[in-house]
């Protein structure tokens, strides 16, 4: 939001709905005194009494049916879209629910991809945060846009550029995931890759960093040789110990969820290691700054580890490739490029 007002030309509201606290907040995240921030916040009730009362000249709202109000009103609407219904539904069914509960689950995920298709025509744009929301929604949008979330500055790039890593210190690769422990994140297979490597008599370390409801399992599953640390603030912490303390990022993700982690390891020069969902594909196949593996296949994961650890110099090849992705697509330039859209919107009305 401060990056909006910083470049939009006008002021910014941020407008919201009081639904109380949830919990449900990023990595790291912290509470702040609205009166303390760079924007205007509006909170009420009701959607609709809420937009109305801000009276702003475009209206950038979340990609989900709870938000189909904002394109009643009379001003035009862009969405931003992220996870495809398909995406949204993999984590519940990865539980193994009883087959009556996952029919509901399908059903509901069939009617949710009809709103999202149905939001996304009647919009005057969409933001489609990563490739998964792209070849989904795109199609159906009368302006889209094609833009990558990230916290990863462009000063932050440009020195991570400019540092020389050291790979494979002591002959052992160094892997680390970072991120929610939940399902949809493929946390526990990064621990079975440990399990893989280990069997195979792979010299490696595997590091954990982040919290969620999976921790205790992770724990109990992966035993005393996985280190596990604590959320770190991503400025003052994050960026450093991922660029001097690991070799490849393993994020096995099992839905095309458009993480900012793919981005931001790729961006210190740190390769990612991953399924193939959507979202990393496309990232790898366009821009080879990682490698995939077939959705839930750890073998596969430990074959490409195994690879790299004989070749150290293919680790630092991705790493640069995803670098030089990045340069170009750094928290600045891309809130750059959301604003000129939003712009463009409102001149074509």
């Amino acid at each position: 939001m401060a990056a909006y007002q910083e470049r939009w030309p006008g002021e910014v509201v941020m407008v919201g709905i009081d639904g109380g606290e949830d919990g449900n907040v990023g990595l790291g995240a912290e509470w702040l005194p609205s009166d303390d921030l760079p924007f205007r916040v509006h909170v009420a009730t009701d959607l609709a009494e809420a937009l109305a009362a801000a009276r702003a000249d475009i209206i950038l709202a979340p990609h989900h049916p709870n938000f189909r109000a904002v394109l009643d009103m009379s001003m035009p609407a862009a969405l931003t879209s992220e996870i495809p219904a398909r995406d949204a539904a993999i984590p519940p069914l990865e539980e193994g629910p009883a087959a009556s509960v996952r029919a509901r689950i399908v059903a509901g995920a069939v009617r949710y991809e009809w709103q999202l298709r149905g939001m996304a025509k009647r919009a005057a744009g969409l933001q489609c945060n990563g490739w998964s929301a792209w070849e989904a929604y795109s199609r159906f949008s009368p302006d889209p846009l094609l833009f990558y979330d990230t916290r990863l500055t462009r000063e932050q790039v440009d020195a991570a550029s400019r540092d020389d890593r050291t790979l494979l210190p002591d002959g052992q690769i160094r892997l680390a995931f970072s991120g929610r422990y939940v399902t949809g994140k493929g946390p526990m297979y990064a621990v079975r890759l440990h399990e893989a490597l280990r069997d195979r008599g792979i010299a490696h370390t595997l590091t954990l960093v982040g919290d969620g409801v999976l921790e205790p399992a992770l724990r109990a599953k992966a035993g005393d040789d996985v280190q596990f640390l604590a959320p770190m603030d991503f400025d003052t912490e994050w960026v450093r110990w991922v660029r001097e303390s690991v070799d490849v990022m393993v994020l096995p993700h099992i839905q095309g969820d458009p993480s900012g982690t793919y981005l931001e390891a790729s961006g210190l020069g740190v390769p990612v290691l991953g399924f193939d969902n959507t979202a990393l594909r496309n990232l790898v196949s366009r821009f080879d700054l990682g490698w995939v593996g077939p959705l839930r296949d750890v073998d596969s994961l430990a074959d490409i580890v195994q690879s790299v650890v004989a070749d150290p110099g293919e680790i630092a090849r991705r790493g640069e490739r995803g670098g030089r992705f990045m340069q170009e697509h750094h928290f600045d330039a891309e809130f750059d490029r959301r604003i000129e859209h939003l712009l463009g919107i409102l001149a074509s009305r």
